[in-house]
């Protein structure tokens, strides 16, 4: 039942992310996703990714080799960096957010910058509601 939340809520944000706004949405509740869950799973980043490829119109399997990498990472040391304080991750999402905007968009504009780090804090906080109603999850520390 969780992967089915995670995955609409993947495909809205593919959606947006395709039409109207130029933030990494999918990328970002994908890595909530990773961090606040235990049992996520790399099928679900590459279903993404492959989604995402296909409303952008990019080479099939771009985004997905780069949401399976970074989930697969996250998974990876999930234990070893301190993933329930929130103050951790900021430095993570923004260089993935650099690192995103400027290989897809090849330019980092400031104002889509600070628009991707403010969605990214509240698509982290609406996964992190998502994800606790079917699993037992960390208490986040803010």
């Amino acid at each position: 039942m969780q992967n089915y939340i995670i995955l609409s809520l993947v495909f809205v944000a593919s959606l947006l992310e395709s039409t109207f706004v130029p933030i990494p949405l999918t990328l970002l509740i994908l890595v909530a996703y990773g961090v606040l869950s235990e049992r996520a799973k790399l099928s679900v980043a590459f279903f993404s990714g492959v989604l995402l490829d296909l409303f952008n119109g990019r080479t099939i399997g771009v985004d997905s080799l780069i949401f399976v990498l970074v989930v697969y990472l996250i998974s990876m040391y999930r234990k070893k960096i301190v993933t329930h304080t929130f103050y951790y991750l900021v430095p993570f999402w923004i260089i993935l957010i650099v690192l995103y905007n400027v290989i897809f968009f090849k330019n980092l504009n400031i104002t889509i910058f600070i628009f991707s780090l403010a969605a990214a804090v509240l698509l982290f906080f609406l996964v992190f509601m998502s994800i606790s109603r079917f699993e037992k999850t960390d208490k986040l520390n803010l």
